[in-house]
């Protein structure tokens, strides 16, 4: 299965989030970009999606710092950009590009 950690969103649609990536056969990983540990926090996902609209910059360079799998910046927190943003983790990793 494919792991996928999202930083930054809504707490009220992490649920939802987590609904749209299962739809695709994704594991997703919620968190804030509030928690300490956060470079160790992304472990073994394949991508990161970050909602820049609601976490601070630092959040961003922990996460481009910490690992050298793909960072997809997402402008808005709700479930539709997530969902392309999860397309488009899913065509980098089967190498097409293609959202």
């Amino acid at each position: 299965m494919i792991n996928i950690v999202l930083i930054g969103g809504l707490d009220r649609l992490h649920a939802d989030y987590k609904q749209a990536a299962a739809d695709r056969g994704v594991d997703l990983r919620c968190y804030t970009g509030r928690e300490s540990n956060l470079a160790s926090r992304i472990g073994d996902a394949t991508a990161v999606l970050v909602i820049t609209s609601v976490i601070s910059h630092r959040a961003v360079n922990i996460a481009r710092s910490a690992t050298s799998i793909p960072i997809i910046r997402l402008r808005g927190a709700g479930v539709g950009h997530v969902r392309r943003g999860i397309a488009a983790a899913l065509a980098e990793q089967e190498g097409t590009g293609n959202v």
